[in-house]
């Protein structure tokens, strides 16, 4: 989807472990192994659309999108595309779709493990060369330095990207918007990732109860407290919005 004509940009989301360092500090080698194994397969699983659990290990086929990982830190990427007209959407719905379907899946796949992340989707300039491993761009910078600001477990968008994406239309079938806290600064009202509304949800029970099962399984009470927090005080008003 890209010419020597024009610049496409991409989706990036770049999202990290809470408490990860607390967690790598408690376990042994072998058994950080072991954890680090269930991360990975959450990383596929939640990129590809069609799995075959059958198999040891899972066979994943059809990617929905493009993705890496280093230690605690996880990017997905779409392909190039651009978000400039009406007509532009219509071609792009399906990369958009897949996209923050699979940011959410992330979101999800990793909160069940006992792994709550923290991430931000920019839409921007990102370059990928897999061959050479090498991932950079304005996106991916943008997306990490915004996440750094956020006081909770969940993806949000850019501000940029949240404007942009109020052109979408289907956008209110995969975001919500939401007054996210911040550290240091006042609270901003961003597009963010809804997972508290997937269906998968339904089955946890009280979901304040899930989300401090979650937390504490990893995430030391002085590091993750505040975010534990305003996670649940999100799950509150998105359920509160829905009735």
């Amino acid at each position: 989807m890209q010419n020597n004509n024009r610049h496409y940009k991409k989706f990036v989301c770049c999202a990290d472990i809470l408490g990860f360092s607390n967690m790598v500090s408690r376990l042994s080698l072998s058994k950080l192994k072991n954890v680090y194994n269930v991360i990975v397969e959450s990383v596929k699983s939640a990129c590809h659309g069609y799995t075959d659990f059958t198999k040891n290990p899972p066979e994943y086929k059809l990617p929905r999108v493009n993705h890496i990982w280093f230690s605690d830190t996880f990017i997905l990427y779409s392909n190039d595309f651009r978000l400039n007209t009406e007509n532009d959407w219509f071609i792009a719905e399906q990369i958009v779709t897949n996209f923050f379907q699979s940011a959410k899946i992330l979101f999800l796949r990793f909160m069940y493990h006992g792994f709550p992340i923290r991430g931000v989707i920019e839409y921007g300039e990102f370059f990928a060369q897999t061959n050479q491993n090498i991932y950079v761009g304005k996106a991916l910078v943008n997306a990490y330095k915004t996440s750094l600001q956020h006081e909770w477990a969940g993806i949000a968008l850019t501000p940029g990207c949240s404007k942009k994406m109020l052109a979408y239309k289907d956008s209110s079938k995969l975001l919500i918007s939401y007054k996210l806290p911040m550290k240091n600064s006042k609270n901003k009202t961003l597009k963010v990732v809804n997972w508290a509304r997937d269906a998968s949800m339904k089955d946890k029970g009280d979901l304040n109860e899930y989300l401090r099962k979650q937390f504490s399984k990893y995430v030391e009470n002085r590091d993750g407290g505040e975010k534990l927090k305003n996670t649940i005080t999100f799950v509150q008003h998105v359920l509160t919005k829905a009735k």
